[in-house]
């Protein structure tokens, strides 16, 4: 009887941080007010999404980014509210799994 043999390859892939939401917008405003949308990032890291975060400071200012809860993966619109309505604001997304947010 002849003797076989053979090898098998296992390659373990490592999560690491999602990729950034896309089509990320502004939706709509009032007096005090933003409604931003997005969609899910093309890559989730390799884990599966926990949610994202909207990050939002004045325009123009060295301020530091205020960040909202985070918003469920299910998701893909959240509106800001309590806003100064004389200023304006910058605003940013982030997408987040258990190895942390995107860029």
């Amino acid at each position: 009887m002849g003797t076989s043999s053979f090898s098998s390859v296992l390659t373990v892939f490592a999560a690491v941080a999602p990729s950034v939401p896309l089509d990320f917008a502004i939706t709509g405003s009032g007096l005090s007010r933003v409604s931003l949308a997005w969609t899910a990032p093309l890559n989730d890291g390799g884990a599966a999404l926990t949610g994202y975060y909207l990050y939002y400071r004045l325009t123009g200012t060295s301020l530091p980014w205020l960040k909202s809860e985070l918003i469920s993966e299910d998701t893909n619109a959240h509106t800001i509210s309590a806003l100064d309505a004389n200023r304006q604001y910058s605003f940013k997304i982030t997408a987040a799994n258990i190895k942390g947010e995107s860029e």
